[in-house]
């Protein structure tokens, strides 16, 4: 996973801002089904603010006005306390599938806030932060233990939920770095990202 990522943030440091932001929303479309079903029915349900202002930044690259406050929207989303800091977020998780919905709203505040700033170099932290939801997902559930060694680090990278997700971040790639003209792509980029959650048919245990 280690040589995929460095090679993934190499080449994203060559190219054209337009082209990283498309990436990082390609990141995003991957994740947002586990949002979306862990917050079916949850009084923090912001499904539809959230699914709108994802939809206004492929609008964005595609062409469109660029959207502004969308960031603001995605922390009026965050509902529960992580640091201490937000004693009016009295919310607690119950369950893993929430706190990963909780992570993709904060993630997803960091990212655009750099849009929004114009900082394309601080957006490249999304390709790791997808991959550490699928090294989370296997480290909890298919193999659980000690997890701080080589020979450890190599059975999750030949894990199949891992093998697909850098197999979905390198056709991403290979399609976002195919033309600096990114609006020309963003259509089959969206179908491609939308065709299969970060999890595929996997979901958090009951």
């Amino acid at each position: 996973m280690l040589a995929h990522l460095s090679r993934l943030e190499e080449r994203l440091g060559q190219v054209w801002p337009d082209q990283v932001y498309a990436f990082d929303l390609a990141c995003v479309e991957r994740q947002w089904p586990i949002y979306e079903r862990s917050a079916r029915g949850r009084p923090w349900d912001r499904s539809a603010a959230l699914r709108g202002g994802i939809d206004a930044m492929w609008d964005w690259l595609r062409g469109a006005a660029q959207p502004r406050g969308f960031a603001a929207v995605c922390a009026e989303a965050v509902f529960s306390d992580t640091t201490g800091g937000r004693p009016d977020l009295t919310y607690k998780t119950v369950n893993d599938a929430e706190v990963h919905a909780l992570f993709f709203v904060l993630h997803l505040v960091d990212l655009m806030e750099s849009i929004e700033e114009e900082r394309p170099e601080e957006c490249v932290i999304w390709v790791r932060r997808t991959l550490d939801v699928v090294d989370s997902f296997i480290s909890d559930y298919d193999y659980p233990g000690p997890n701080t060694t080589a020979d450890y680090d190599a059975l999750v990278d030949q894990h199949p939920l891992m093998r697909n997700a850098m197999d979905q971040q390198n056709a991403d790639l290979a399609l976002v770095t195919r033309t600096a003209e990114v609006a020309s792509i963003i259509d089959q980029l969206r179908v491609q990202t939308s065709s299969q959650s970060i999890l595929t048919d996997r979901w958090f245990p009951t």
